[in-house]
């Protein structure tokens, strides 16, 4: 049976632990998941499963992200053009539902 190891893919350390070593386990999985850390599970030398914690510093960092600016984008496509109200959205679904 392979004890449990840390190994190090594309800079990151990942822990592999033996599935029929995980009840051993346990108590630590939690503060490493927390911590970013990934965990795989293998069986002999064959990795069954990967296991992540759900938010991770990556998928806050995508939520971070600065909203895109719209204005700014429909200013360089039409200028200083000022269009009646509502006319965009009845061309967006002019457009959407085949111009009726």
């Amino acid at each position: 049976m392979a004890a449990a190891e840390t190994i190090r893919e594309m800079g990151t350390a990942v822990r592999r632990i033996p599935v029929e070593e995980l009840p051993e386990h346990l108590a630590t999985l939690e503060a490493e998941l927390a911590g970013g850390r990934a965990i795989e599970l293998s069986r002999g030398d064959v990795v069954v499963a990967e296991v992540r914690a759900k938010n991770t510093v990556s998928e806050i960092e995508h939520r971070a992200r600065p909203i895109p600016d719209f204005m700014g984008r429909m200013t360089e496509i039409f200028g200083d053009k000022v269009f009646p109200t509502g006319y965009m959205t009845q061309a967006v679904r002019e457009d959407r539902d085949g111009d009726d």
